[in-house]
Parts: structure tokens; sequence; C-alpha cells
């Protein structure tokens, strides 16, 4: 207890608790009764205390808070690129950081008051910027610029407490891993390891990771550095794992450009489901489903946008339209998808699948050309 008041001394409602325990205190303490009156107010006001400022040792960084029920996203407009986000209806339409070069792939922190970002052409040959937007200072700043950024999956990605950014750089021509102290506002002095695309477990234990090559595949390692385990060892390309709300399962695509499948991988035991054709896949919220992007069936488009059952259970069309649909995001509620939807490479909306009731509406965004859409958590 001495440790949580310490702790929390230069909290801002620091002088509200002392006023608390010198006003409303009783004056009389000779009394037993008293005294465990006394007691018991005082532990429950630094209960109340730790809650409400936490303390050093379990407390995210203090990066203000950002808004709530809107949608990120990077566009190409008639002033140049930028991050932009945009409420579900449509309105609120704000642009948050202009940029050079292409915007895409952005990510939220858990609290909601920053996004990672990279600027930069993902799956190409040159490295990428990678930033990161915070809406108290209302100003971008870069972590890298040699980040790499594959095809079909964001390539930073926050640890649950909003810590730190684990992403891929370039190094001596192929991808290591590295970690970036979000409140030192410095990279960490992490273990060499050549990987790509990681993504926190939910307890942020252990990192998922893609590598190329002969020992390459799905692998798994502690958060802190060690040896990685390999989970799946798959020739050929591996992309975009997306670590279960649950986790308990690793979605990840597997196989060439234009022959992509999705593989469910238990990360116990390392069995693997393959569901199919797909990519880009979202995890609902509850972790009973996966939405992504696939060939439509009817031949007529590219791309739909369907949803499996984790449990079991033919692939269910979310989307079926005259576009080419792709970069699903399921929504904190669970009840929407938003994605991409690209008429031509010129002509392109956000749009948004409601489950119940069943609707779709896509936004209107005069002048832009969006790309990967992502919901800011509740």
């Amino acid at each position: 207890m001495a440790h949580t008041i310490i702790a929390a001394a230069n909290c801002p409602i620091y002088k509200d608790y002392l006023y608390l325990l010198r006003n409303l205190a009783p004056r009389n303490r000779t009394d037993g009764r008293m005294t465990v009156r006394l007691a018991t107010l005082v532990l429950l006001a630094a209960a109340l205390l730790a809650f409400a400022c936490g303390s050093d040792d379990d407390a995210a960084p203090a990066t203000g808070s950002g808004p709530r029920d809107v949608i990120a996203f990077g566009a190409e407009g008639p002033d140049g690129d930028g991050l932009y986000i945009v409420k579900p209806d449509g309105s609120g339409l704000r642009l948050l950081a202009a940029e050079s070069g292409f915007v895409a792939f952005p990510v939220w922190s858990p609290g909601g008051g920053q996004i990672a970002y990279v600027v930069g052409v993902p799956g190409g040959v040159d490295p990428v910027l990678l930033r990161v937007y915070e809406f108290e200072t209302d100003t971008p700043v870069t972590i890298s610029t040699l980040a790499v950024a594959g095809q079909f999956g964001a390539p930073a990605a926050w640890s649950p407490d909003g810590r730190q950014i684990a992403f891929s750089e370039v190094a001596g021509g192929a991808p290591r891993l590295r970690v970036y102290d979000v409140g030192r506002g410095e990279l960490i002095d992490y273990p060499r390891v050549s990987g790509r695309s990681p993504t926190w477990s939910p307890d942020g234990e252990e990192l998922a990771f893609v590598r190329d090559g002969g020992d390459g595949g799905l692998l798994v390692m502690d958060a802190g550095g060690g040896e990685p385990e390999v989970l799946v060892n798959r020739p050929g390309r591996v992309e975009g794992p997306r670590w279960s709300p649950g986790g308990e399962l690793i979605v990840v695509v597997a196989g060439e450009e234009g022959a992509e499948a999705l593989l469910l991988v238990e990360r116990a035991s390392g069995a693997v489901t393959e569901l199919g054709r797909g990519l880009a896949p979202s995890w609902s919220p509850d972790s009973g489903r996966i939405v992504f992007s696939a060939p439509s069936e009817d031949g007529e488009t590219d791309l739909d946008i369907f949803f499996v059952a984790v449990e079991g259970g033919a692939r269910q069309p979310l989307s079926q339209s005259i576009t080419r649909d792709l970069w699903p995001a399921w929504s904190p509620d669970g009840n929407s998808v938003a994605h991409l939807s690209q008429a031509d490479r010129q002509t392109a909306f956000i749009c948004i699948v409601r489950l119940q009731p069943e609707a779709r509406d896509c936004l209107e965004l005069p002048g832009l050309l969006p790309t990967t859409p992502a919901w800011a958590p509740r």
C-alpha cells in the first residue's frame, strides 16, 4: 500500500486524497472502532487513488485519449497524401497528418491516443517510414526510416499495455525484429532476430512473426527475446500473422501471390487447419469468427468479403458487389465490418457492413482515394 501511495504522489488527484484523510477522518482516534473505521477509510481512498492514477509499474504511458467510434485510414487527396479519421456515418472527416507519400496500415494504440502507420508502398522493394501520430500533441513522429511492410498485414503492432511497438527493419538485406519504447521515444536494445510482421500475444508475453527461407514460416518467441519456436514450417511466402483476442489461435496468410490461403494455427499444439483461399484476415472481438477477403464465388469480381466461424462450417459472404472488396476490419463491438471497396484505380470507398440489422453503406469521402481502414478501440 505504501508503494501505491508513493508512486501516485504526482497524480493530479493526490491532493484530493489528502483532503479526504484530513477532513473526513474522525478526530477522536482513541476509540478502537474509530481506528478500524479510519483504517478502512485509508484503504478505500488508496484503492480509489490507485485505480484512478495507476502506478509506475503497471500503467500505460500517459499519451492522452483519442476519439471514439471513428475509423482511421490513409488516403490520397487533391492536396497530397495523409492520415485521416472519419465516423462510421461519414461525418467528422478530419486530416490528422499530411504526408509526402502513400499512407497505409494505421494501427491504433490500445488506449486510442496514438496511431502507428506507414508512409511508402507496402510490399515494395524499398523500406517505408514508420510513423506514430499522437492526438494529445497533434503531431506525428518517425520511429523508423527502414521499416518493412508486407502486403497482407500491418507492419507494426502495439503491446497490449501500449508501452511498446514491435516492427521489422531492413538490416543487411534481411528484415530483423525491432521494439520501440513509446514512453522513452527510443529503440530497445533487442536481441537480433530475423523476421517480419510481428504481432503480440494478448497477454503481452510472446511475439508471433514470420520468416522467409528454409527455417521460415510462422514462429513464436518470448517477448523479451530468446530462441524462436517454429510453429509452422511452410515453403513459400507467409504473411500477416494475427493473434486471436483470446490468445489460443493465430491466423496467417500463406502462399504465393494469386494463390494465398488462410491457415489457423493452435498456439499450444501447432496444429494447423486450412481455411481455403483468403487474405487480410481480421478477428472478431470474441475470437469466434474471422473476416477476410477472397476471390468472389461468382467470378464476376476480383475479391469479396467473407467470414468463417472458427469452430467450423462453410465461409459466408459478407459483401457481394461489383467492386473489388478487401482489407476488412472488425468493429470493437463486433457488429460491423469496415472494408475498402475499389471500383477502379482512381475510385475507392470505405464501406461499412452491419450485421444486426443487416445493412451496407459506403462513405462519402469527396476527393479522397482511401487505403486500409482501422477502427478506433472502444
